[in-house]
């Protein structure tokens, strides 16, 4: 007897998006509306809000020209803009000429640029549920995307109304990447060079858009952040890491080299017109070149019956070698590169200035929890569990998505345990690894065939049959537990984040930043 679901898949999807995007569009638009719009002015929730503001008060007058000097920027002399990656004032401008006209009035200029941050934060829940979907099930796309929604900290008052800055952007972007760049992964894995040969292009290119949008994706959050360069150095790990995993596996690793110059050739010609930086050419041409060059040499061992643990040999010598080279002949480069390292990398407690670049457990010298609460409640706990889980799974199975998602989460982790600021990235990974937990454990309790059929090294892959819902007492008693523990976890940061969006700001209201500005 056939099995069908009570609730089709796409009505299920949209329901869940849906209601995740209603919770994030409440908690960051109806929450704190009274205090952005609070009288004649507007007043936007952070100082560097204000910068923005008046770029795009610059923009709109000039657009699409940007002034390359601000006299306010840096008492008393000002400084250039220059070569600063500022696409976030493009995307407020560009959507308050759309929304408001070519020649809108102040008011509306300033009320589309305070609910800009809100709208692109709430849409996040979108990649967040089809990354967990992705990754296990639809159930597990609904607790990652229903807790995103609720989580609070860092990530929260990075997405609220009145938020523009372009912290926003950079989750945007990086967020969305995660998404295509996963499954880009997941739908080349069969593809090789041999099936182009014989003309099985169709099958063989199912990933080419996937790797495309992710290409968009990374372009456009090279131009909105000058410290984009660490994602770059995330995708440098996990190719190294995934090319000895297939190889040590015996799977061919045609697909890793030909999405790599899909994607990242798209972000270098969105970066080229833009900006030309020569660490970031470099890192860009590095990572076109590097999976071509690990390709080639798998091939090359594989054809001539090597040993596995010849590859992983030639993997280190050539990176030791290749520090070496960048050390003796670009000194210059290579100082640069570890100073850019060694500042996302660092664990100073002495960093307590600044808030935001504040230690997560260290904030004042002293450890404490206290922060790491503020920013993820229990979530941070389950987060952590599934990181666990889903470490163990990619190093037991090799599977590319669940490699990636763990390299993902780990060095965000690191980054984020040391300076409080990038905890708005950690968050989008302890809501995917929270919801991938929670449906694995479901998933265990009752196997669907939504569960993505894993790729096995020159064999036919057969999808394993529906199973009927047939819950025994003690599996039903473990779901019930199961779904009382998400709950237990979004609860606090619910509440958290109700109080973080209705808090008064400290910010003053919109002609405040001529006299901040002096």
């Amino acid at each position: 007897m056939m099995n069908r679901r009570l609730i089709p898949d796409w009505l299920f999807s949209l329901a869940a998006i849906l209601a995740a995007l209603a919770v994030a569009l409440y908690i960051r638009v109806v929450l704190p509306y009274p205090v952005i719009f609070d009288g004649p002015w507007i007043k936007f929730s952070g100082v560097d809000s204000y910068y923005y503001m008046r770029l795009v008060d610059n923009l709109l007058a000039n657009f699409p020209r940007l002034m390359s000097f601000d006299p306010y920027s840096i008492y008393p002399g000002g400084a250039a803009i220059g070569n600063a990656p500022v696409f976030f004032a493009y995307i407020l401008a560009g959507a308050i000429r759309l929304l408001g006209g070519a020649a809108p009035a102040q008011q509306t200029a300033d009320t589309i640029a305070a609910f800009i941050p809100a709208v692109m934060g709430s849409l996040l829940v979108i990649p967040a549920f089809f990354i967990g979907r992705t990754l296990v099930n639809r159930w597990a796309g609904l607790v990652a995307a229903l807790l995103l929604a609720l989580l609070p900290g860092q990530w929260l008052s990075r997405t609220l109304l009145g938020a523009t800055d372009h912290h926003v952007a950079e989750l945007f972007f990086t967020s969305f990447f995660m998404l295509f760049f996963i499954l880009a992964i997941q739908h080349g894995r069969r593809f090789t060079y041999d099936r182009l040969r014989r003309g099985q292009f169709p099958p063989a290119s199912h990933h080419i858009p996937y790797s495309f949008m992710a290409g968009i994706c990374l372009g456009l959050y090279l131009i909105t952040w000058q410290g984009a360069l660490m994602l770059v150095l995330i995708l440098f790990i996990y190719f190294i890491l995934q090319f000895v995993s297939d190889h040590l596996r015996g799977f061919p690793t045609d697909y890793l080299s030909k999405m790599a110059v899909t994607c990242f050739l798209i972000a270098l010609l969105i970066f080229l017109p833009v900006s030309q930086d020569n660490m970031t050419l470099l890192a860009l041409a590095a990572i076109i070149l590097m999976p071509a060059g690990l390709n080639i040499i798998s091939y090359v061992l594989s054809a001539r019956g090597a040993r596995p643990v010849y590859f992983v040999a030639a993997v280190a010598g050539l990176l030791t070698l290749g520090g070496i080279a960048a050390w003796l002949f670009f000194p210059a480069i290579f100082s640069s590169v570890m100073a850019y390292i060694n500042l996302f990398f660092s664990w100073r407690s002495g960093q307590n200035v600044v808030g935001e670049m504040k230690s997560l457990f260290f904030p004042g010298g002293l450890f404490t929890l206290e922060m790491a609460w503020s920013e993820f409640a229990l979530a941070l706990y389950t987060g952590l569990a599934g990181l666990v889980l889903l470490v163990y799974q990619g190093a037991k199975k090799g599977e590319p998505r669940h490699i990636f998602m763990a390299v993902w989460s780990l060095v965000w982790m690191f980054i984020s345990f040391g300076m409080v600021r990038f905890t708005a990235y950690f968050s989008v990974c302890i809501a995917v690894l929270t919801g991938y937990l929670a449906g694995s454990v479901i998933y265990a309790l009752w196997p669907r065939r939504e569960q993505i059929a894993e790729v096995k090294p020159r064999k036919k892959v057969k999808k394993a049959a529906a199973r009927p819902l047939r819950l025994s007492a003690g599996r039903m008693t473990i779901l019930i537990i199961v779904v009382l523990a998400v709950a237990a976890v979004m609860v606090p940061c619910a509440a958290a984040a109700a109080g973080l969006a209705k808090g008064n700001l400290s910010t003053p209201p919109r002609p405040g930043w001529k006299l901040w500005s002096g």
